[in-house]
Protein backbone atom coordinates (compact mmCIF):
# COMPACT_ATOMS: atom_id res chain seq x y z
CA UNK A 1 0.00 0.00 0.00
CA UNK A 2 1.59 3.25 -0.69
CA UNK A 3 1.10 6.29 1.71
CA UNK A 4 1.70 9.21 0.49
CA UNK A 5 1.86 12.13 2.76
CA UNK A 6 -0.61 15.48 1.44
CA UNK A 7 0.69 19.41 1.59
CA UNK A 8 -1.71 21.42 3.14
CA UNK A 9 -0.31 24.70 1.62
CA UNK A 10 -1.24 25.16 -2.12
CA UNK A 11 0.62 27.31 -4.87
CA UNK A 12 -2.20 29.64 -6.80
CA UNK A 13 -0.52 29.94 -10.26
CA UNK A 14 -3.07 32.79 -11.02
CA UNK A 15 -5.03 34.96 -8.77
CA UNK A 16 -8.49 33.96 -9.76
CA UNK A 17 -9.00 30.93 -7.30
CA UNK A 18 -12.53 29.96 -7.82
CA UNK A 19 -11.65 29.21 -11.06
CA UNK A 20 -8.18 27.37 -10.10
CA UNK A 21 -7.80 23.81 -11.05
CA UNK A 22 -6.36 21.69 -8.31
CA UNK A 23 -3.67 19.61 -9.50
CA UNK A 24 -1.45 16.93 -7.02
CA UNK A 25 2.02 17.29 -7.60
CA UNK A 26 4.71 14.43 -6.59
CA UNK A 27 7.77 15.38 -5.24
CA UNK A 28 10.55 13.40 -3.55
CA UNK A 29 10.06 13.28 0.12
CA UNK A 30 14.07 14.10 1.09
CA UNK A 31 13.21 17.46 -1.12
CA UNK A 32 9.75 17.96 0.41
CA UNK A 33 10.77 20.63 3.07
CA UNK A 34 13.10 22.42 0.41
CA UNK A 35 9.99 22.58 -2.29
CA UNK A 36 7.95 23.52 0.84
CA UNK A 37 9.99 26.44 2.07
CA UNK A 38 10.25 27.28 -1.64
CA UNK A 39 6.96 27.20 -2.44
CA UNK A 40 5.74 29.52 0.73
CA UNK A 41 8.39 32.55 -0.48
CA UNK A 42 6.51 33.27 -3.32
CA UNK A 43 4.40 31.72 -6.15
CA UNK A 44 6.14 30.92 -8.70
CA UNK A 45 9.97 32.49 -8.86
CA UNK A 46 11.66 33.34 -12.56
CA UNK A 47 15.22 32.28 -10.43
CA UNK A 48 16.35 29.88 -8.41
CA UNK A 49 16.51 30.99 -4.60
CA UNK A 50 20.22 31.51 -3.73
CA UNK A 51 19.44 28.88 -1.04
CA UNK A 52 18.55 26.26 -3.43
CA UNK A 53 20.63 26.75 -6.18
CA UNK A 54 22.13 23.63 -6.29
CA UNK A 55 19.32 21.62 -5.95
CA UNK A 56 17.67 20.53 -9.15
CA UNK A 57 14.34 18.89 -7.66
CA UNK A 58 13.62 22.93 -6.45
CA UNK A 59 14.78 23.83 -10.04
CA UNK A 60 12.54 21.44 -12.10
CA UNK A 61 9.64 22.36 -9.62
CA UNK A 62 10.62 25.91 -10.67
CA UNK A 63 10.69 24.81 -14.39
CA UNK A 64 6.46 23.32 -13.67
CA UNK A 65 5.80 26.12 -11.72
CA UNK A 66 6.40 28.75 -14.74
CA UNK A 67 5.55 25.99 -17.30
CA UNK A 68 1.85 26.31 -16.38
CA UNK A 69 2.14 29.75 -15.19
CA UNK A 70 3.30 30.28 -19.18
CA UNK A 71 0.25 28.04 -20.32
CA UNK A 72 -2.16 31.01 -19.78
CA UNK A 73 -4.40 28.51 -17.55
CA UNK A 74 -5.21 28.43 -14.05
CA UNK A 75 -4.07 25.98 -11.40
CA UNK A 76 -3.24 25.27 -8.10
CA UNK A 77 -0.60 23.16 -7.00
CA UNK A 78 -0.92 20.68 -3.92
CA UNK A 79 2.89 19.14 -3.26
CA UNK A 80 2.02 14.92 -2.68
CA UNK A 81 5.58 13.55 -1.19
CA UNK A 82 6.81 10.12 -2.81
CA UNK A 83 10.10 8.07 -1.47
CA UNK A 84 11.59 7.41 -5.12
CA UNK A 85 10.97 7.96 -8.82
CA UNK A 86 8.64 4.32 -9.25
CA UNK A 87 6.32 5.17 -6.64
CA UNK A 88 5.82 8.89 -8.21
CA UNK A 89 5.15 6.80 -11.55
CA UNK A 90 2.43 4.57 -9.97
CA UNK A 91 0.65 7.33 -8.22
CA UNK A 92 0.44 9.03 -11.95
CA UNK A 93 -0.68 5.75 -12.76
CA UNK A 94 -3.02 5.13 -9.78
CA UNK A 95 -4.56 8.96 -10.44
CA UNK A 96 -3.45 9.63 -7.23
CA UNK A 97 -1.03 12.57 -8.41
CA UNK A 98 -1.74 14.42 -12.04
CA UNK A 99 2.27 15.22 -12.57
CA UNK A 100 5.79 14.83 -11.11
CA UNK A 101 7.44 18.09 -9.83
CA UNK A 102 10.56 16.83 -11.13
CA UNK A 103 11.78 15.20 -14.30
CA UNK A 104 12.17 11.55 -15.19
CA UNK A 105 13.84 9.63 -17.67
CA UNK A 106 11.80 8.69 -21.14
CA UNK A 107 12.72 4.90 -19.99
CA UNK A 108 11.35 5.24 -16.81
CA UNK A 109 8.03 6.82 -18.10
CA UNK A 110 7.14 4.32 -21.11
CA UNK A 111 7.25 1.44 -18.21
CA UNK A 112 4.01 2.95 -16.70
CA UNK A 113 0.80 4.37 -18.26
CA UNK A 114 1.62 7.43 -18.14
CA UNK A 115 2.41 10.51 -20.38
CA UNK A 116 6.10 12.20 -20.83
CA UNK A 117 5.41 15.78 -21.29
CA UNK A 118 8.03 17.77 -23.50
CA UNK A 119 11.17 17.21 -22.99
CA UNK A 120 13.49 19.28 -20.78
CA UNK A 121 16.88 17.74 -21.73
CA UNK A 122 17.83 15.63 -24.63
CA UNK A 123 19.59 12.14 -24.60
CA UNK A 124 23.17 12.99 -23.23
CA UNK A 125 22.66 17.16 -22.49
CA UNK A 126 22.73 15.93 -18.98
CA UNK A 127 26.01 15.33 -17.41
CA UNK A 128 27.44 14.41 -14.03
CA UNK A 129 30.53 13.46 -11.89
CA UNK A 130 31.57 11.60 -9.08
CA UNK A 131 32.09 13.98 -5.75
CA UNK A 132 33.85 13.36 -2.57
CA UNK A 133 35.84 15.28 -0.03
CA UNK A 134 38.38 18.08 -0.72
CA UNK A 135 41.22 16.41 0.40
CA UNK A 136 40.64 13.19 -1.84
CA UNK A 137 39.57 15.30 -4.84
CA UNK A 138 43.34 16.59 -4.81
CA UNK A 139 44.93 13.43 -4.50
CA UNK A 140 42.52 10.96 -6.33
CA UNK A 141 43.78 10.39 -10.26
CA UNK A 142 41.17 8.56 -11.57
CA UNK A 143 42.87 6.80 -14.88
CA UNK A 144 45.70 6.21 -12.68
CA UNK A 145 44.15 4.20 -10.35
CA UNK A 146 45.36 0.58 -10.46
CA UNK A 147 42.59 -1.14 -8.34
CA UNK A 148 39.38 0.68 -9.16
CA UNK A 149 37.75 -1.78 -7.10
CA UNK A 150 39.07 -0.07 -3.68
CA UNK A 151 37.22 3.38 -4.30
CA UNK A 152 33.16 2.87 -2.99
CA UNK A 153 30.53 4.60 -5.07
CA UNK A 154 27.42 5.25 -2.85
CA UNK A 155 24.10 5.73 -5.46
CA UNK A 156 20.83 4.15 -5.46
CA UNK A 157 19.81 1.04 -7.60
CA UNK A 158 16.56 3.37 -8.93
CA UNK A 159 18.95 5.56 -10.52
CA UNK A 160 19.35 2.97 -13.05
CA UNK A 161 21.04 5.38 -15.91
CA UNK A 162 23.76 5.77 -12.97
CA UNK A 163 24.11 2.41 -11.95
CA UNK A 164 24.10 1.14 -15.77
CA UNK A 165 26.66 3.73 -16.76
CA UNK A 166 28.87 3.48 -13.54
CA UNK A 167 28.50 -0.63 -13.38
CA UNK A 168 31.51 -1.20 -15.49
CA UNK A 169 33.93 1.56 -14.50
CA UNK A 170 35.76 -1.52 -11.87
CA UNK A 171 34.70 0.72 -9.30
CA UNK A 172 32.81 -0.67 -6.86
CA UNK A 173 28.90 0.10 -6.49
CA UNK A 174 27.04 0.21 -3.10
CA UNK A 175 23.27 0.62 -2.81
CA UNK A 176 22.17 4.06 0.05
CA UNK A 177 18.49 3.62 0.46
CA UNK A 178 18.44 7.23 1.89
CA UNK A 179 19.96 10.16 -0.46
CA UNK A 180 20.90 12.35 2.56
CA UNK A 181 22.89 9.26 4.09
CA UNK A 182 25.43 9.14 1.12
CA UNK A 183 26.48 12.25 1.95
CA UNK A 184 27.15 11.41 5.80
CA UNK A 185 29.06 8.21 4.66
CA UNK A 186 31.52 9.99 2.05
CA UNK A 187 31.87 12.78 5.26
CA UNK A 188 32.56 9.60 7.91
CA UNK A 189 35.39 8.28 5.04
CA UNK A 190 33.15 5.06 4.84
CA UNK A 191 32.22 5.45 0.70
CA UNK A 192 34.97 7.44 -1.31
CA UNK A 193 32.77 8.71 -4.24
CA UNK A 194 28.72 9.86 -5.03
CA UNK A 195 27.66 10.95 -8.32
CA UNK A 196 26.30 14.42 -8.27
CA UNK A 197 25.60 16.93 -11.74
CA UNK A 198 28.13 19.42 -11.70
CA UNK A 199 27.25 23.27 -10.61
CA UNK A 200 28.26 26.66 -11.88
CA UNK A 201 30.63 27.42 -9.32
CA UNK A 202 34.52 27.94 -10.77
CA UNK A 203 35.58 25.05 -8.62
CA UNK A 204 31.71 23.02 -8.87
CA UNK A 205 31.99 22.82 -5.29
CA UNK A 206 28.22 21.18 -4.11
CA UNK A 207 27.19 21.37 -0.59
CA UNK A 208 24.78 18.69 0.19
CA UNK A 209 23.18 18.92 3.48
CA UNK A 210 25.93 20.78 4.99
CA UNK A 211 28.45 18.64 3.61
CA UNK A 212 31.11 20.20 0.85
CA UNK A 213 32.10 17.74 -1.87
CA UNK A 214 34.63 18.19 -4.86
CA UNK A 215 34.30 16.68 -7.98
CA UNK A 216 37.44 14.20 -9.47
CA UNK A 217 38.18 16.78 -12.21
CA UNK A 218 38.59 15.29 -15.69
CA UNK A 219 35.91 12.35 -15.30
CA UNK A 220 32.59 13.03 -16.46
CA UNK A 221 29.62 10.77 -17.18
CA UNK A 222 26.44 11.30 -19.86
CA UNK A 223 22.69 9.88 -19.68
CA UNK A 224 21.51 8.57 -23.09
CA UNK A 225 18.16 9.20 -22.72
CA UNK A 226 15.71 11.92 -22.37
CA UNK A 227 13.86 14.13 -19.11
CA UNK A 228 10.70 14.62 -18.57
CA UNK A 229 7.96 15.28 -16.91
CA UNK A 230 5.27 12.45 -15.98
CA UNK A 231 1.58 13.25 -16.55
CA UNK A 232 -1.39 11.72 -16.03
CA UNK A 233 -3.25 12.30 -18.94
CA UNK A 234 -6.29 9.78 -18.53
CA UNK A 235 -8.97 12.06 -17.61
CA UNK A 236 -10.35 14.80 -19.32
CA UNK A 237 -8.34 17.32 -16.44
CA UNK A 238 -5.42 15.06 -17.22
CA UNK A 239 -5.63 16.33 -21.05
CA UNK A 240 -6.28 19.60 -20.15
CA UNK A 241 -3.39 19.79 -17.94
CA UNK A 242 -1.12 17.66 -19.99
CA UNK A 243 -1.93 19.75 -23.08
CA UNK A 244 -1.15 23.26 -21.12
CA UNK A 245 2.29 21.80 -19.35
CA UNK A 246 3.33 21.59 -23.56
CA UNK A 247 2.14 24.77 -24.62
CA UNK A 248 4.09 26.24 -21.26
CA UNK A 249 7.24 24.44 -21.99
CA UNK A 250 7.01 25.23 -25.37
CA UNK A 251 6.91 29.03 -24.34
CA UNK A 252 10.07 28.25 -21.65
CA UNK A 253 11.93 26.53 -24.33
CA UNK A 254 11.43 29.49 -26.91
CA UNK A 255 12.55 32.05 -24.12
CA UNK A 256 15.73 29.94 -23.44
CA UNK A 257 13.90 29.77 -19.86
CA UNK A 258 14.71 25.76 -19.29
CA UNK A 259 18.29 26.01 -20.67
CA UNK A 260 19.36 28.80 -18.27
CA UNK A 261 18.15 26.95 -14.95
CA UNK A 262 20.58 23.73 -16.04
CA UNK A 263 23.16 26.22 -16.73
CA UNK A 264 22.53 27.82 -13.47
CA UNK A 265 22.84 24.40 -12.17
CA UNK A 266 25.43 23.38 -13.86
CA UNK A 267 23.91 20.18 -15.82
CA UNK A 268 24.88 21.58 -18.60
CA UNK A 269 28.29 22.82 -17.34
CA UNK A 270 30.71 23.88 -20.52
CA UNK A 271 33.52 24.01 -18.69
CA UNK A 272 33.55 19.89 -18.17
CA UNK A 273 32.82 19.54 -21.89
CA UNK A 274 36.40 18.28 -22.69
CA UNK A 275 36.84 15.89 -19.89
CA UNK A 276 36.74 12.15 -20.06
CA UNK A 277 34.26 9.58 -19.98
CA UNK A 278 34.17 7.07 -16.44
CA UNK A 279 34.62 4.62 -19.27
CA UNK A 280 34.30 0.66 -19.00
CA UNK A 281 37.11 -0.97 -17.72
CA UNK A 282 35.85 -4.10 -16.17
CA UNK A 283 32.54 -5.35 -14.59
CA UNK A 284 32.27 -3.76 -11.16
CA UNK A 285 31.60 -4.99 -7.52
CA UNK A 286 28.77 -4.29 -5.92
CA UNK A 287 29.04 -4.13 -2.04
CA UNK A 288 26.11 -5.39 0.02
Amino acid sequence: MIVFKSFVFSILIFSTFSHATTIQVAVFQDHFDAINSFAKDQACPSQIPIQYEDNQMVAEYLILCNALAASGQNFRMSLVSVPVAERALQAIEQRKAHVTGFGLWQQQISKFDAKASLRLLDNNEFTKGLFTSQEKSKTLDFFKLKNRHDYIVALNKNWQHDWSELNCSGLTLKHIDQYEQMFKLVELGRVDLVPLTFNSKHDMQRTAFGIPLYPIKGIKFTINDSLHFAVNDKTPAGKALSKALDIGLQKLNQQTFISSVYNQLGVTNLEIQHWQDVGCQCTSYTQK
